[in-house]
């Protein structure tokens, strides 16, 4: 089964439901936790909500494995795009708009990774 990680702000147990139809084991934190702090999990009984269950399931080993990878692989890539790049938010509305602007952002950050490797 495919897996899925996101962040607190795509949590809803719409998306949760609508994940696990289409076949994809959702791992999304219920709420924002510090840096140096882990999530914590309750044991969901069978009249436990979403919100309960996915809790427990970010607590347990393997959705604390799954977060650990999330934040080494895709996490540095967005604050170094923030910082570096300068890239805070999109200018533009509209999903075909913003995934051209995410393509500018993303060649921006390249081109300037293929400088700094080539020690220019």
């Amino acid at each position: 089964m495919r897996k899925a990680g996101a962040d607190k702000g795509y949590y809803s147990a719409s998306n949760v439901k609508k994940l696990e139809a289409a076949g994809i084991d959702p791992y999304i934190s219920v709420r924002r936790h510090p840096h140096d702090e882990s999530p914590e999990g309750l044991l969901p009984g069978s009249d436990a909500s979403v919100t309960e269950k996915m809790g427990h399931k970010l607590n347990a080993a393997l959705g604390k494995a799954f977060c650990a990878i999330r934040k080494c692989v895709v996490e540095p890539v967005f604050g170094i795009i923030k910082e570096s790049v300068g890239f805070r938010g999109f200018s533009f509305r509209g999903l075909k708009k913003v995934e051209l602007e995410w393509c500018m952002v993303m060649c921006c950050y390249n081109f300037k990774r293929m400088f700094t490797l080539a020690g220019r």
